[in-house]
């Protein structure tokens, strides 16, 4: 199995699809594990939950101070 570790943090700042991400790095791995800071959790999580690869790939979410 390949792991791709990312992080993610101020998506508000940022204008990235994270459909496109997720699509490019599963295109190598087959698991993905994004790393976001305690406020942006929530918002993270969301945006992945609403992608298309939610459910069908493996997708970890770490929550780091």
């Amino acid at each position: 199995m390949i792991s791709f570790y990312t992080t993610a943090f101020n998506l508000d700042d940022f204008d990235i699809d994270i459909e496109d991400a997720l699509l490019n790095w599963f295109y190598y791995a087959d698991e993905v594990v994004i790393a976001t800071i305690n406020k942006d959790y929530k918002k993270v999580k969301e945006k992945v939950k609403r992608s298309k690869f939610f459910g069908v790939r493996k997708i970890k979410i770490l929550e780091e101070c």
